[in-house]
């Protein structure tokens, strides 16, 4: 029944072609192809010779396939997708993290671009804002549908925290963090190789873990107000348009004091509002780091 909804959902993907590319003199471009959009015939990118294509759903369903993600899942499957990129998140619906209001549901986003760039699943990746190696987790609040990219320290997904330790454990820790650092990570790169190895009981244990950090920092920001003034800097290092700015802080005046009604504006324009899903996927981080770390 789950593979045949998420198949269902995947064949609504756009597909994209290759083609040759040639000079406005006729003659043809050696050694280089483009990827073109199957039905509106923009172009995406243009690419060597070398380059293999992997289809949007040819790359979500390689990903699912090796997750053996079993038929009885309770997952929400929803796809996007602008230019030549693809997302897809995979929601676990009995996971969800309380807020002030109906929850927010956890699971993770699959990305796949026709750009040459890769796939991938659960990243792990440096924190733009902060020091350190964090996993990235995906996020729905129930009420409003505000997408949420979660950053969770490595630390946190690991053992005890590093501050309880000994100096004698800390070679050990790194340790550990380095084994958790091979098992969470996994992508499905363009040349053919499909080098994603998590397995869903794998994957639907480290959103349950997930669910713990997610949990403290949503209350945390529930309990933090916020002045005016901070909204405003935060809203600016954010590069939100001076209109957008204005309209928040309007709105903060009358109806918002906490951090965590901040952090919901910025999902919310991030969300309903933006259609480009690179910039989408930059306030989505940024309002994470600003106000949620």
């Amino acid at each position: 029944m789950m593979m045949e909804k998420i198949n269902e959902v995947l064949e609504k993907l756009p597909e994209a072609e290759e083609k040759q590319l040639f000079l406005s003199d006729g003659s043809l471009v050696e050694e280089r192809k483009g990827i073109f959009d199957a039905k509106t015939g923009n172009l995406h990118d243009v690419v060597s010779d070398g380059y293999v294509l992997i289809q949007h759903k040819d790359a979500f369903k390689r990903m699912i396939d090796s997750l053996e993600v079993p038929d009885d899942a309770d997952l929400n499957v929803t796809t996007g997708h602008y230019k030549g990129r693809a997302e897809m998140n995979l929601l676990f619906n009995k996971i969800v993290v309380p807020d002030d209001s109906q929850g927010v549901t956890l699971g993770l986003k699959l990305v796949n671009s026709y750009d040459r760039s890769s796939a991938f699943g659960v990243q792990l990746k440096r924190n733009i804002y902060e020091k350190g190696k964090f996993i990235v987790f995906y996020g729905m609040r129930q009420i409003c549908s505000n997408g949420m990219k979660i950053m969770i320290p490595l630390s946190q997904m690991t053992a005890e925290e590093i501050d309880k330790m000994s100096p004698n454990d800390v070679r050990a820790k790194e340790e550990n963090i380095k084994v958790h650092t091979e098992a969470f990570t996994g992508r499905i790169v363009h040349y053919g190789k499909n080098t994603f190895n998590l397995k869903f009981m794998n994957l639907q244990d480290m959103v349950n873990r997930a669910s713990n950090f997610v949990k403290i920092a949503i209350q945390n920001a529930i309990n933090k107000n916020l002045t005016e003034t901070q909204l405003k800097l935060t809203l600016q290092e954010l590069n939100l348009p001076n209109k957008i700015i204005e309209e928040m802080i309007e709105e903060f005046k009358t109806e918002k004091k906490s951090t965590w009604d901040a952090y919901n504006q910025v999902t919310a324009y991030a969300s309903h509002k933006v259609s480009n899903l690179y910039r989408r996927d930059e306030l989505l981080e940024g309002a994470w780091n600003k106000f949620m770390l």
